[in-house]
């Protein structure tokens, strides 16, 4: 218990004489140094608390004043004597009303006819102590609560079990262009995109921290990328979580760009040097190898000429296809003037080609569907990612790609009969597949990796057809 100085000054409101001097007995019989003052109405009670050279510790509370009692004294004392304790002293005893008077403030109820030096002074001093321990812990949560509202992160607090917001300072508030008000009847999925990741830390057992960076949504619509750190906390006696938040947007929207810029130069000198491999090696071997067709009627060995001739047209055949071979491979796909599908199966013929795995493509997007050329782009890009994770680290020996318009949304999912994900695997720790995850929030879909049995992994994206770019 907190140490408070003595001697106590307590307040004795009581018109008795007699009652006022048995409470004097029983305050006289315990070692400790205390001080009393008596009022016996309610205006001089009034009078001598509004007096501020007048302190006092407790105030011990008749409630049948001659100007004022039961109910309505007890809201009048709380008020004026607060947050001085009121202890309730009584002749009558009703467990209702005492019951109901500890709900309106007052620190204990006590029966005259009960009353004991050890009890008067226990209920005494635990409700001093009371005081000063509640003080202790409104002054604490005002000096959080400011350090909360004046922190120049965004921060953000959800209930645990219904994910509601319960609290958000000034600069979360700026950030999503909510007001008060408003921000406090949503739940954290209202204002979190593509929430691929559990952070209400209930798996956690209200341990530990967690973090990432995911996709939010302003008022307006705008999606923002943001780091988060989500810290289990208590706030008002339930299970929530603390969410401190960091818009890092503009950061990945240059990274993207960055990549992108790079895929496009990459695309740019593949397909330089594919069409210098087809307008220069193979129209050379062309030309050479009709030339060669015709040496033999100049040679005195026609049957030995024919035999190299052969040979020779055999070797830059070979040389030519090899060329040809490589002259695809390496151009790009053709995204400006070619469709998803044609692209994708594009892609799977070439993967058919150059792998043991069983690429199966079912394409149900119809032919007349034109993707905007971002949705286009980062789709397909999204693809070749995830078929290249299917041939490094799968050992699948067959693998499915779908892609078909369902309810406005195009679907594409991605399946493999190869090892899965293990347990302890993070989906999002490659970079490659990590680059496709952001693709897809970009686009404001969502994208789920699944064990199919524990064997095989499947891959679904979502992309709204409506979303905002």
């Amino acid at each position: 218990m907190s140490k408070i100085k003595e001697p106590y000054r307590v307040l004795i409101v009581e018109d008795n004489p007699g009652d006022y001097l048995l409470i004097q007995n029983y305050l006289e019989g315990y070692q400790k140094h205390y001080e009393t003052l008596n009022t016996k109405t309610f205006q001089q009670t009034k009078s001598l608390l509004r007096n501020s050279d007048e302190h006092v510790d407790v105030v011990l509370l008749d409630l049948t004043l001659p100007d004022c009692r039961g109910e309505e004294l007890i809201c009048e004392m709380i008020k004026l004597a607060e947050p001085t304790p009121i202890i309730v002293l009584t002749g009558y005893e009703d467990i209702d009303f005492s019951i109901k008077s500890h709900s309106m403030g007052v620190s204990d109820y006590l029966l005259k006819d009960e009353l004991s030096t050890n009890r008067l002074w226990k209920s005494i001093l635990y409700s001093i102590e009371r005081k000063e321990v509640n003080k202790r812990l409104e002054d604490s949560e005002k000096r959080y609560k400011k350090l909360f509202e004046n922190n120049p992160s965004p921060m953000i607090i959800y209930d645990s079990e219904n994910r509601r917001i319960v609290d958000s300072n000034v600069e979360a508030l700026k950030m999503f262009g909510y007001t008060k008000d408003k921000i406090l009847t949503l739940t954290i999925d209202d204002i979190r995109v593509n929430d691929d990741q559990e952070h209400d830390l209930r798996s956690y057992g209200m341990r530990g921290t967690v973090g990432g960076i995911l996709t939010y949504m302003n008022d307006e619509g705008t999606l923002m990328f943001m780091e988060e750190n989500a810290h289990a906390i208590e706030f008002r006696g339930r299970e929530s979580v603390l969410m401190l938040l960091n818009n890092v947007t503009d950061k990945v929207n240059l990274q993207e760009k960055i990549i992108e810029h790079s895929i496009r130069a990459e695309e740019q000198e593949r397909n330089r040097i594919a069409q210098e491999i087809h307008d220069g090696i193979i129209q050379q071997l062309v030309a050479c190898g009709l030339f060669t067709q015709n040496l033999h009627d100049i040679k005195e060995d026609p049957e030995l000429l024919d035999q190299k001739i052969s040979k020779l047209f055999e070797l830059i055949q070979k040389i030519t296809d090899e060329t040809r071979h490589l002259s695809h491979k390496l151009k790009s796909a053709e995204i400006e003037t070619m469709s998803l599908s044609e692209m994708t199966s594009q892609l799977i013929k070439q993967l058919q080609q150059s792998t043991k795995i069983d690429f199966v493509l079912k394409d149900f997007i119809p032919d007349e569907m034109e993707l905007n050329h971002l949705v286009k782009t980062n789709l397909y890009r999204s693809l070749q990612e995830l078929c290249n994770n299917i041939v490094k680290h799968s050992g699948a020996i067959k693998a499915i790609i779908i892609m078909e318009i369902v309810d406005q949304q195009i679907f594409l999912s991605v399946s493999d009969d190869g090892v899965g994900l293990k347990e302890s695997d993070n989906q999002s720790s490659g970079i490659g597949i990590a680059n496709v995850k952001r693709r897809v929030q970009k686009l404001g879909g969502t994208i789920q990796f699944i064990n199919i049995n524990g064997r095989g992994l499947k891959v679904t994206i979502d992309i709204p057809l409506n979303s905002k770019f």
